[in-house]
């Protein structure tokens, strides 16, 4: 599925992000946080048409590509700015931090580990 997101600004929805999860513990982020965010991707999708997976990734995308009938999260705009995105905000320190990919998030708790 080729989607153009050109209409967007993504750094406006990028700051939107940070302000909804950074400088706040990881247990005080709320859906409401999230709001404005999600005012900044408007997007309309069609009911019945979005497929949710959870351990049959590759599966259900072969399966949208092929039909062209469906839609999974990683293809409406959110899920494809956010996708194997893992973040945390954190109150002290710093800003909190955002990973890209497992492994890195992985690698930065062994360095927190190795400070201790």
């Amino acid at each position: 599925c080729c989607v153009c997101y050109c209409r967007y600004d993504c750094e406006e929805i990028w700051r939107e992000f940070e302000e909804a999860v950074m400088r706040k513990s990881r247990c005080n982020v709320k859906v409401k946080d999230y709001k404005r965010m999600f005012h900044a991707t408007p997007q309309t999708l069609t009911c019945g048409k979005l497929l949710f997976w959870s351990k049959t990734r590759e599966l259900i995308h072969s399966y949208a590509a092929a039909t062209r009938r469906f839609w999974t999260l990683e293809d409406t705009l959110v899920g494809y700015m956010f996708n194997d995105l893992i973040w945390c905000g954190q109150e002290e320190k710093d800003r909190g931090r955002i990973h890209h990919d497992l492994r890195e998030q992985e690698r930065e708790r062994e360095r927190e580990r190795e400070r201790e």
